[in-house]
């Protein structure tokens, strides 16, 4: 009656409403997963299930505008699934809820008493709307039966399943939280090369200062008084700067530097530097040495020696005014002596006569010599002046520098300061170790996280598999690590729901990887093991002819196994080996070869997986690297499932995008992802305590 077979999710809370309906939708032929929370709804579609339609009601928890409905709006992965609501409420409350749904994207609304016909045809009307065609069966073996169907769905990728393929985490405009995510989980990889780096860089700048003379700095200062005034005079303003700036460059000069050298009797000049203090008339003097006695001592006589020559310095070599002035008033003194003496004399002429009875002084002449005497002592007088001018100015000059404050003797060496050398070197280390993690991280080529797994892939990451640094404790048959017990748990809790929204029969999971050394024996044991350990007949199977490590990790016999099957036609019963596991039994590879198996080996593989299938419950399979070995794309085509270990900081992308590009051409189909050595163990650091059993 019905040609397609649809695949629905139920969201619906009463559990007795729930299975009513289920059993409605199953009599149209309509296959529905039911859950009874938005939350479990979205967990199996970020695990891979992938329904036509989604029939939720608006009550179901978790469905705001964070929830189901805009996950599904704006997810494109998901904008293909068609949501539909069920009300069973026409309460005001009922219709904001429906009226917020439409917003979301809601499809259409069917209310209670529920009609299973109409909602077949309304899924049928939707999907010829949006002109997408019914989904065929998930089965990989129907569609290696149906190579038309099975080559549209690699022509649509959304159209695949059980898993669609992950949105690029990596795509459009990166957010500043975004980027500090991702610099903080290169500097997490990285920490050990930072960290040495950094305290490399700081021990050597320490030992550096260790070895480094101490130098001790001592300080004297000087004030440099200018001349006063009772008014601003720019011209004098100017020349108490350029004074000021003159004695700055005077106290490290020569002259001085040697009369230090030779009243403090050292061989070797200090260290001397002198500077201004800003908007005063204050000098420092600051002397570095190796003794700080020496420091000190010396700050103070470059201070006195300033004080101490203070006017020469001003002066220089040449006559002083007030020299000068006191030679003109000796001269000027023996001139007026000499006036005197001639003015006395003609005073006593005066009356005298010559022998015609005549006078022989004429008034005129006395009159001449008195005001050149007069003329004498005003000059007299006023060199005098103008000497005792100079003087005062010479005594001001010589007072122009005095001692404001002595040097004391330095009780800590000025360099090397450890405090400024220790952040110089924590600084220098820091922008080392920067620059190596940046050269380091653009050459290495490997996957660092499983962000970038899911954008190199484009598939899902089901499992994160912590790494354990103990090799005994990788293995979940001996005594487990809490951590990856649990993360094994949730691995196979995964792979459980893809079964149930397949709907394969026995399901035969392929275990492979990339490159040797990625550990997908060890995922391939683990997974067996809880798999069993939940009930299951599991065989685990061997399939790395070259390289077999399965029997090593059980302690079981290397022979008879898959290759000897292959070669000596063997029944698969024989062969197989009991585990102290009472679920899970092992198919180890057998005797070991390096001939590169015919394509009549590839045909027998595939019936011994089939026959394995038909023997048990599950069938898991170690598979060579699909870089390392043909035949494994071979097995991957009988496979159910097909699971690609990704280590991280090990797989290369270029690798990775290989192994895909070998699948892809195979006409294979990727599962899932399981990230391997996983350096986070945050997703399960709650179950990290002793208490935690080692059974799973």
């Amino acid at each position: 009656m019905y040609t397609t077979a649809w695949h629905v999710l139920l969201v619906m809370v009463d559990q007795e409403e729930r299975s009513a309906i289920v059993a409605r939708l199953e009599q149209c032929a309509i296959r529905v997963t039911a859950v009874s929370s938005a939350a479990e709804a979205m967990s199996l579609l970020r695990c891979g299930t992938c329904p036509d339609a989604i029939l939720v009601e608006p009550a179901s928890p978790q469905m705001g505008r964070d929830g189901l409905l805009e996950a599904l709006r704006t997810r494109a992965d998901w904008r293909r699934i068609t949501p539909f609501l069920l009300s069973r409420q026409q309460s005001q409350w009922a219709v904001k809820r429906l009226a917020r749904a439409h917003g979301l994207g809601a499809h259409a609304v069917f209310c209670e008493p529920f009609d299973a016909e109409q909602f077949r045809a309304a899924l049928e009307t939707s999907a010829a709307s949006r002109s997408v065609s019914p989904p065929p069966t998930n089965h990989r073996r129907a569609a290696q039966a149906a190579p038309e169907t099975a080559a549209d769905e690699r022509a649509d990728p959304a159209a695949r399943s059980p898993l669609s393929p992950a949105p690029d985490l990596m795509a459009g405009t990166p957010t500043l939280g975004g980027e500090l995510r991702h610099y903080r989980r290169v500097l997490g990889r990285h920490a050990g090369v930072f960290v040495l780096i950094v305290v490399v860089s700081l021990a050597a700048t320490l030992a550096l200062s260790a070895v480094v003379t101490p130098t001790y700095e001592a300080t004297c200062t000087i004030r440099i008084a200018s001349a006063a005034g009772g008014q601003f005079d720019y011209g004098a303003s100017m020349l108490a700067t350029r004074l000021s700036n003159t004695y700055v460059k005077l106290v490290a000069s020569q002259p001085i530097v040697g009369e230090l050298m030779r009243r403090l009797d050292i061989d070797s000049a200090p260290e001397i530097e002198g500077e201004l203090v800003p908007e005063t008339e204050l000098l420092t003097i600051t002397v570095r040495h190796t003794d700080p006695a020496i420091a000190r001592d010396a700050a103070n006589m470059l201070a006195q020696i300033m004080v101490e020559r203070s006017l020469a310095l001003y002066a220089g070599d040449v006559p002083t005014a007030r020299e000068i002035l006191a030679e003109q008033i000796v001269d000027a003194e023996a001139a007026i002596n000499t006036a005197t003496d001639e003015y006395v004399a003609l005073l006593a002429r005066l009356g005298a006569t010559d022998e015609s009875g005549r006078s022989t002084l004429s008034v005129a002449d006395l009159e001449a010599l008195r005001e050149e005497l007069s003329l004498r002592q005003d000059l007299y007088a006023d060199l005098l002046a103008r000497y005792e001018d100079a003087r005062v100015n010479e005594l001001m000059r010589e007072n122009a520098i005095t001692i404001v404050e002595s040097a004391e003797l330095p009780e800590k060496p000025a360099t090397p300061n450890l405090l400024i050398n220790s952040v110089l070197g924590l600084g220098g280390g820091v922008v080392a170790a920067l620059a190596v993690v940046v050269v380091v991280e653009s050459l290495d080529r490997s996957v660092k996280s499983v962000y970038e797994m899911q954008a190199a892939t484009g598939a899902r990451v089901i499992g994160q598999i912590p790494k354990v640094r103990r090799r005994k404790k990788r293995i979940l048959l001996h005594t487990p690590d809490p951590a990856l017990a649990e993360a094994y748990n949730a691995l196979l809790v995964c792979m459980q729901l893809i079964a149930r929204s397949t709907g394969h029969g026995t399901p035969v999971i392929l275990i492979t990887s990339a490159e040797p050394g990625a550990g997908k024996t060890t995922v391939a044991a683990n997974l067996a093991l809880v798999i069993a350990r939940s009930g299951q007949q599991v065989i685990l199977v061997d399939a790395d002819l070259r390289r077999p490590a399965v029997h090593r990790l059980f302690a079981l016999p290397g022979v008879p196994g898959v290759s000897d099957i292959l070669k000596e036609n063997l029944a698969p019963e024989t062969a197989l080996q009991a585990t102290s596991e009472a679920n899970l039994r092992v198919l180890v590879a057998g005797s070991t070869t390096k001939e590169v198996p015919s394509a009549a080996h590839f045909d027998r593989l595939a019936l011994l997986v089939d026959e394995l299938a038909r023997l048990s419950d599950c069938v898991v399979i170690d598979a060579p690297g699909l870089l390392a070995a043909a035949y494994t794309t071979v097995l991957a085509a009988s496979a159910s499932e097909v699971l690609l270990v990704v280590s991280e900081h090990h797989t290369s992308r270029d690798d990775l995008a290989d192994a895909l590009h070998h699948l892809r051409t195979a006409g294979t189909d990727l599962t899932a992802i399981v990230a391997n050595r996983v350096v986070s163990r945050r997703p399960y650091r709650h179950y990290s305590g002793s208490r935690f059993g080692a059974t799973v």
